[in-house]
């Protein structure tokens, strides 16, 4: 086990808890379904964290339970970018999403278009996540998680907004390089390490920040 590694995903669950605790306590419905949306990345990361812990045989089924709380957050980002919609049209995109994730996920479950998640020699996780569906997860992951975050941190004064604003686009972009990192690539190694101290950081920072600065938030 790497103790980078897991280090990195323990603070990942602890801080997407918190920082999605902190959002869906709010009466906003965009504060609550972005917060929802991250307390759902909380519970993949959870999944994700257990294969490192414990060398499970069956790293694929943890990887699959991640993947499923994962679409399910973009769904609930959608949901928070989104708010400013009628109801109607609002809940209909909501369940156009939904079936998509559900294609997406079905696409990653077929033998054509195969994912081979794994540990590296030196301990790094890596998804190893189809060239296809990479695509579409990072299409549909750009497509709701902006809007949502703009939607989130112009309800915040400044300088906290555009601290917030980069943070967690930051946050996404390290999320992509993570997620479209390959173990056989040159350099993926490296991409990854970087990637997860870029989303360790950050993630800290924003954490600290809205649970001990009262005054970071609206109102």
């Amino acid at each position: 086990m790497n103790l980078s590694v897991a280090l990195f995903f323990i603070h990942t669950v602890v801080a997407t808890l918190i920082v999605g605790t902190l959002f869906a306590r709010r009466h906003d419905p965009v504060f609550r379904n972005f917060g929802i949306a991250i307390l759902l990345d909380a519970a993949a990361f959870a999944a994700w964290t257990v294969p490192v812990f414990m060398e499970a045989a069956n790293l694929a089924l943890y990887v699959s339970v991640g993947t499923v709380f994962f679409i399910a957050s973009m769904v609930f980002l959608l949901a928070a970018g989104t708010q400013g919609m009628s109801g109607p049209a609002r809940r209909g995109l909501m369940l156009l999403a939904a079936v998509v994730g559900a294609g997406i996920y079905y696409l990653g479950s077929l033998p054509a278009y195969p994912s081979t998640p794994m540990f590296s020699g030196d301990g790094l996780f890596f998804f190893n996540v189809h060239p296809l569906l990479q695509a579409l997860y990072v299409i549909a992951l750009a497509l709701v998680a902006f809007p949502a975050i703009e939607a989130v941190v112009s309800r915040f004064d400044a300088p906290y907004a555009t601290f917030l604003r980069y943070g967690f686009i930051a946050e996404v972009a390290a999320g992509i390089v993570l997620m479209t990192s390959s173990s056989v690539a040159p350099g993926g190694a490296l991409a990854a390490t970087v990637a997860g101290y870029v989303i360790g950081v950050t993630y800290f920072a924003i954490w600290t920040t809205l649970l001990f600065k009262r005054k970071a938030w609206p109102g």
